[in-house]
């Protein structure tokens, strides 16, 4: 399996979920409801997003009532880098990391009409990105930075892409190099 079939996998699968949550989130009457929804991380089937299922209840409503505080600063935002400013400083919560903050900023990005123009690494795409790309310890990187192959997605493809195809059955089988080599 090279590229040409993982692609085709995360297009029948991981982006098909990805434009499902955009599309939920779009469909929000205010800019209140999508904060609500994105930082109580409710996905598309009304339920918890599997990414922040062990993140505490309580965790999550205090980060609610402190995004919603900022929504006429969410109001002036320019771009995805704005949001996450935003959601970033707003969120020292415990049990509140870095994984929740770029997800909840890309579905208030979403509701606001724009996305990353970069790849951030957090968590599992950063191991994705060891596989991936040729730069990971970075707290983003560009499309440049990828393997070509991928560079047909759009940044948040990719962070998708990253985060779900990270494992080191990947690795063994993106690698170029000989398959009965052990991954770290």
């Amino acid at each position: 399996m090279k590229y040409a079939e993982l692609l085709r996998h995360y297009r029948a699968h991981g982006m098909v979920d990805a434009e499902r949550e955009i599309a939920r989130i779009k469909k929000c009457d205010s800019l209140s409801e999508a904060i609500d929804r994105a930082a109580k991380c409710i996905n598309y089937d009304d339920k918890r997003h599997s990414h922040q299922r062990r993140i505490r209840k309580s965790a999550l409503l205090q980060a609610t009532k402190s995004l919603k505080k900022y929504i006429t600063d969410f109001e002036g935002c320019r771009n995805f880098d704005d949001v996450l400013k935003i959601v970033s400083d707003n969120t020292r919560i415990l049990g509140i990391g870095d994984l929740y903050r770029y997800d909840v900023a890309h579905r208030i990005s979403a509701y606001l009409g724009f996305f990353p123009d970069k790849i951030y690494l957090h968590a599992g795409t950063r191991e994705g990105a060891k596989i991936h790309a040729t730069v990971h310890n970075k707290h983003w990187i560009t499309k440049s930075e990828v393997h070509r192959e991928l560079r047909i997605l759009s940044e948040s493809d990719i962070e998708n892409f990253l985060c779900i195809y990270k494992n080191n059955v990947i690795r063994n089988l993106c690698s170029t190099k000989s398959p009965t080599r052990r991954c770290s």
